[in-house]
């Protein structure tokens, strides 16, 4: 028996970073499938404004811990500003909005992975 606030849960990873727009605990399980992409872009030559979007899709097992029922995709776009270019140290800002309207400001001092 896992106790109910140790098992995985949206944004709850060591960076804060799975499962945007949700916010943290928003789902919550035994099981957790989350996958994420993100296609990154440079708005201006000396790389030190970005921009990305983004996808990803959230996944819970059921109240018996059996099967994944339900899947909530989510997108969103990412505001990207490099602080420091030796490190690539980057501030972004994102939006996000999900399927079932859940949907967020997101800010994050490094990358998102």
């Amino acid at each position: 028996k896992i106790p109910y606030w140790d098992m995985p849960s949206t944004m709850w990873d060591p960076m804060d970073n799975s499962g945007r727009p949700f916010i943290q605990g928003r789902f919550r399980s035994r099981q957790m499938v989350n996958g994420e992409t993100e296609l990154r872009f440079n708005l201006l030559k000396n790389k030190m404004l970005g921009g990305a979007i983004w996808g990803n899709v959230v996944s819970m097992s059921d109240k018996n811990f059996s099967t994944f029922k339900h899947v909530v995709p989510a997108a969103g776009g990412s505001l990207r500003i490099l602080l420091n270019k030796d490190a690539l140290v980057y501030f972004v800002i994102s939006y996000g909005i999900s399927k079932n309207r859940d949907r967020g400001f997101f800010l994050n001092l490094g990358e998102v992975f």
